[in-house]
């Protein structure tokens, strides 16, 4: 009897809830996504298994073994989105480089985006924090400029090449616009969130940028941050929160 029972340790119990956090946190970054659906396909595939050998179905436990010999590469390629998030998470490191606006800057950045929200041009500001971006500042055009609301309301003026691209900005200067960004996989966003404000959340999700987006249809002003969009910000409110 001594070898069917053990006691639980304190190491058991943080098994467990290690176990239990990493589980929770792999469903948060696939919640929403297509991969959701993959995942309950994959839950079914793995209860067929287990019923069929238990009910000894040769043939077809045979056949899903043979699947699962290779599930783990098709598991890497099928959510190989969500792990590169994952792994983009685990090395954002706060420490490595603080993010402080000073007010002067602020005050610029706020009445920049109030201006092209009273023009309605639409825009996409995104500023660099721990995760480089340097990938997405290869896809636009290099500019490497003090931040002024001249130049951005330039650079998003819909007569400019530049104004269906993001602007990004790395240590109070603008060092690229019309950069492309990644688009999210999200398929609960409301309709009233056009490709500028997916793409905000797409790099939101794979970084810990700060993202601004200003509507074109409706000048509102939104803040995108790891993966969640607080809208419609006034000028007091955009100013707290930068």
């Amino acid at each position: 009897m001594g070898n069917l029972f053990r006691v639980i340790t304190f190491f058991d119990i943080l098994d467990i809830v290690i176990v239990s956090y990493l589980f929770y946190q792999f469903l948060l970054l696939i919640k929403g996504t297509r991969s959701m659906q993959l995942l309950a396909g994959l839950g079914i595939l793995i209860i067929a298994t287990l019923v069929a050998h238990y009910i000894k179905l040769e043939t077809i436990s045979w056949m899903l073994t043979k699947f699962w010999t290779i599930g783990v590469v098709a598991l890497l390629i099928v959510f190989q989105p969500e792990v590169r998030q994952a792994l983009v998470r685990m090395g954002q490191r706060p420490f490595l480089r603080s993010f402080l606006l000073e007010g002067k800057f602020i005050n610029e950045v706020v009445q920049s985006v109030l201006s092209l929200a009273r023009a309605k041009f639409g825009a996409i500001i995104v500023f660099e924090r721990n995760t480089g971006l340097q990938d997405y500042v290869k896809t636009g055009v290099g500019l490497d400029s003090e931040y002024t609301t001249e130049l951005i309301s330039t650079i998003f003026s819909p007569n400019t090449p530049l104004h269906d691209g993001a602007a990004i900005v790395r240590s109070n200067r603008i060092v690229a616009a019309g950069c492309l960004l990644p688009l999210t996989d999200k398929t609960d966003l409301s309709r009233i969130y056009g490709t500028r404000h997916r793409a905000g959340i797409g790099l939101s999700e794979e970084s810990d940028a700060l993202i601004i987006v200003v509507s074109e249809e409706t000048g509102n002003i939104s803040m995108i941050v790891n993966g969640k969009i607080t809208p419609d910000l006034d000028e007091e409110s955009l100013k707290e929160i930068l």
